[in-house]
């Protein structure tokens, strides 16, 4: 979910040339347990309600990078930081959402359809248009076979590929 892998692949020489392909993009939304009624905006979470806040950990998890950047652009981040309960990945930010061990949690639309009947998901945060979120698919210059791989991208870049991960929650990738 995040160039920054892919690019750390190049810079080491580990990618085929010219087969770095982004697929498909996402949003980051506040999810809430079933049992809650979600925020009607992001701004809502400064409520007392939201005691305790679940994303993914900015220094380890792209997720948590992207929530962070988009409670910035909320003008909320310096007041919900004591509230952030730091997850080591986006399953363990739906997890604790689910469970009700947090009030919200942001996260991924497409994880957070995983558990749909356990979570209930309420507003986007804002996005940032210099850092979107981007799914990319490489084939490694070490790869067995890469045609098949090269296939395969072709096959997600496809209008049925892209129908699958819309279906999935994930948004089309942007056209070039």
């Amino acid at each position: 979910a995040s160039p920054k892998e892919p690019d750390r692949l190049a810079e080491e020489g580990l990618l085929r040339e010219g087969s770095r392909r982004t697929i498909a993009t996402n949003r980051i939304v506040v999810l809430v347990p079933a049992s809650t009624e979600p925020p009607a905006a992001p701004a809502e979470l400064a409520s007392p309600r939201y005691d305790r806040i679940a994303m993914g950990n900015p220094r380890t998890a792209p997720v948590g990078r992207y929530a962070e950047r988009g409670l910035e652009l909320a003008g909320l981040l310096e007041t919900l930081r004591p509230r952030l309960v730091l997850a080591e990945n986006a399953r363990q930010v739906l997890v604790y959402v689910a469970r009700g061990e947090v009030a919200a949690g942001l996260l991924y639309h497409s994880d957070a359809r995983i558990m749909a009947g356990r979570v209930v998901v309420g507003p986007e945060l804002p996005a940032d248009p210099e850092r979107p979120i981007l799914y990319q698919a490489v084939v490694l210059a070490g790869a067995r076979e890469p045609e098949l791989a090269l296939r395969f991208q072709e096959l997600i870049g496809s209008a049925d590929g892209q129908a699958i991960l819309e279906r999935h929650g994930f948004l089309p990738a942007p056209t070039p």
